[in-house]
């Protein structure tokens, strides 16, 4: 029950989520890039913007929409970075209404961030 309260009070406060055991990642920007996403409500597309602050800072992004459970409702997308400012889109169309969460995963020199953010689907 404590390590729920702790999860929650850490996803919900910082938007933070670590594996059991694991470190908890900075989402800050400092560890990974820049994560910008529009529009919040979504409708039908999400964008998702993963601007770098350098051009070899990282290597790839996965990108993933899960629910409440944890359970993926939009499959893992993945990309190679090929510049400064990287655009994805997501159909969220036939996602039913609720709040979700954007996971998205950066790899840089094979370690991954995992940077989280809460998004509703009107």
């Amino acid at each position: 029950m404590k390590k729920a309260l702790l999860f929650l009070f850490l996803l919900f406060t910082f938007g933070v989520t670590t594996q059991a055991g694991g470190p908890v990642t900075d989402i800050m920007g400092d560890k990974g890039p820049i994560i910008r996403y529009y529009p919040n409500p979504v409708q039908k597309v999400l964008t998702i913007e993963v601007q770098l602050e350098y051009l070899d800072e990282f290597e790839s992004v996965e990108v993933k929409i899960v629910n409440l459970l944890g359970q993926e409702m939009i499959k893992a997308i993945s990309m190679d970075l090929n510049g400064i400012n990287n655009e994805i889109r997501i159909d969220m169309a036939d996602v039913p209404s609720g709040v979700y969460f954007l996971e998205v995963y950066s790899m840089i020199n094979g370690n991954s961030v995992k940077q989280t953010r809460k998004i509703t689907k009107s």
